[in-house]
C-alpha cells in the first residue's frame, strides 16, 4: 500500500516489456516449424529501452520457454516473470525465422507511463 501511496504503482515488478499474442502452430505455417497444436506468444511489439530489446528480441519472434517452462500463452509468461526480480537473469528459448535460439534477458523494474 505505501507503494501506491508513494509511488502509484507498486515497485520491485519484473518487467520484459513486450507485448505478445498467443498462437497455435499449424503445419501450413510456412515461418514456423513446429508441430500442429503447439501454443506459445508471438511478440508483436518491444518495447523501446525494455529489457527485451537489450536482450535483441524483436517483434514477429516467437517465445518459447522461459528457462525450462514452457510458455504456452501470455499469461503463462507473466507468470514465469513474476517469479523473478528487476536485475534477474534468465534464458528465453526463442524461435526466429524458422530457427530456434536462446538468449539472455535481464528483467528490469516495471514502471507506468506518464
Amino acid at each position: 500500500i505505501s507503494d501506491l501511496l508513494n509511488y502509484g504503482y507498486v515497485t520491485g515488478r519484473p518487467y520484459l516489456g513486450v507485448s505478445t499474442q498467443d498462437v497455435t502452430l499449424r503445419s501450413r505455417d510456412r515461418m514456423w516449424y513446429y508441430s500442429d497444436g503447439t501454443r506459445c506468444v508471438l511478440v508483436e511489439k518491444v518495447m523501446p529501452g525494455s529489457a527485451a530489446e537489450a536482450a535483441g528480441i524483436q517483434s514477429g519472434d516467437l517465445i518459447l520457454k522461459l528457462e525450462d517452462e514452457q510458455i504456452t500463452s501470455g499469461d503463462a509468461l507473466s507468470g514465469a516473470i513474476s517469479a523473478y526480480k528487476p536485475g534477474d537473469k534468465a534464458t528465453l528459448t526463442i524461435q526466429r525465422d524458422g530457427k530456434e535460439s536462446t538468449v539472455e534477458v535481464t528483467f528490469g523494474e516495471y514502471k507506468p507511463q506518464n
